[in-house]
Formats: C-alpha cells, structure tokens, sequence
C-alpha cells in the first residue's frame, strides 16, 4: 500500500506527545506529497483515544509510526469518480478486501477500521451497513469534502469490550464520523441544522464533536450529547 502527505505534516514514534516535545529521532518531518509504501496501517480512534491517528509499519523494515490521518491520502480513500461507480448490494461485496467499496465513497476497510474482528459474518449486519452507506453517501456529497469514519461495525465481542451497550454498532447502522479536513464544531452545527432541524434526518444524531466525532444511526429519531 502507498500512503502520501496532503501537508506538511510529521510522522512520531509516540502519538501521545506533542511532536515539539519528541526527540529528533523520534520524530520525521514530512513534505506535502511525500509517498511512502507500508505493509499495515491501523486505527482505532476515539475507542483508544488515539484521536484520529494511525498506526502504521513502514515497508522495508522502516519501523512502527503514528500518522494523524487528516494529513494523508490513504489507499481506501481513493476515489476517481465516484458518480461512475455502480453502488455494490451486500453480497457483491469482498468483505474481506478493506478496499472494496460498500457504497460511493466508503470501503470495507473503514467499515472494520481494518481489523479482522470487525468484518461482518452475518447478512442481516452486512445489509445494514449497505444502508447507512447510502446515507453516508449523501452526508459525504452534502459536506462537499472526504470524511473520516472513527467508528462503524463493531461486533458485539468489541461493543462490550469498550463498555458500551448500545445495539447500533453491533448490527452495523450506526456510524461515528468526523471531517477529514476542517473543524468537527462547524460540521455538528451544520449537520444538525440543515439535517436533523429540519427532519432530513430520521434516525439517531449523536452530538459527540467534543469527543471528535458525529453519531448518526438508523433507530428512531432522537437527539443526544456525548
């Protein structure tokens, strides 16, 4: 996989820490369109409070790094045209390939964010995920730039494991969503008042922007703060 910087941007051996605060062997600076090619690139997001970044291994035994992903193009982003590509149905999709489209714009690899454990087993789950992706495909064109998914399907096995009991992960209709550039209060406000005000959307809306993300899911409409 290739992976390329959209900014100046840094790669850190500690996402936890300033890159001012890291020693200079710790840290790269990266050039705008700076190409590398890694072996696995994984996230986790707000689950491990990683906020956004990605762990990654560099091809050619470069080592383990962080990324913050806003900065780069990641292999399931790529989209050459999406008005070209025919929208898959449940069972046309490889499941286990993380850059086979679910919809327009977005891929099994943010679906499962990568993970094995994440990959859908069952049809109902896998027709759920079809649907909001239709929706997330509306949401995407609406924002008019790409967007970052923090948390789609999560098996019941991981939902317990963070704590929650919530069943809109776990059968694969809720999503956790952040803008891949620009300031996630500006897009929960716009969100909410030119979608959830004015009933254009019908499901759940979660106010998580403090939490660096947006909740929509498919259960009946209401509105909540995280």
């Amino acid at each position: 996989m290739e992976i390329q910087a959209i900014q100046d941007t840094i790669l850190k051996k500690d996402y936890r820490i300033q890159s001012i605060y890291l020693a200079s062997d710790r840290k790269v600076n990266v050039p705008k369109g700076k190409v590398y090619k890694v072996t696995h690139i994984e996230e986790r997001g707000a689950e491990t409070d990683m906020g956004g970044h990605f762990r990654i291994d560099l091809a050619y035994g470069a080592g383990t790094w962080y990324l913050f992903g806003d900065h780069w193009q990641l292999p399931w982003q790529t989209v050459s045209d999406a008005s070209l590509i025919k929208l898959p149905e449940w069972n046309e999709v490889n499941w286990s390939d993380w850059k086979s489209p679910v919809s327009k714009y977005f891929t099994v690899g943010e679906v499962t964010l990568r993970q094995q454990e994440r990959i859908p087993s069952s049809a109902k789950v896998k027709k759920n995920v079809i649907l909001v992706a239709r929706h997330m495909d509306e949401i995407r064109e609406w924002w008019g730039a790409p967007i970052g998914v923090n948390s789609w399907y999560r098996p019941w096995a991981v939902n317990n494991r963070i704590g929650s009991r919530a069943p809109n992960h776990p059968n694969g209709y809720g999503v956790d969503f952040r803008p891949m550039g620009g300031s996630i209060w500006e897009m929960q406000k716009r969100f909410e008042s030119e979608w959830y005000d004015k009933g254009r959307w019908k499901g759940g809306y979660g106010r998580g922007a403090k939490k660096g993300f947006i909740h929509v899911d498919l259960r009946n409409r209401r509105c909540w703060n995280y």
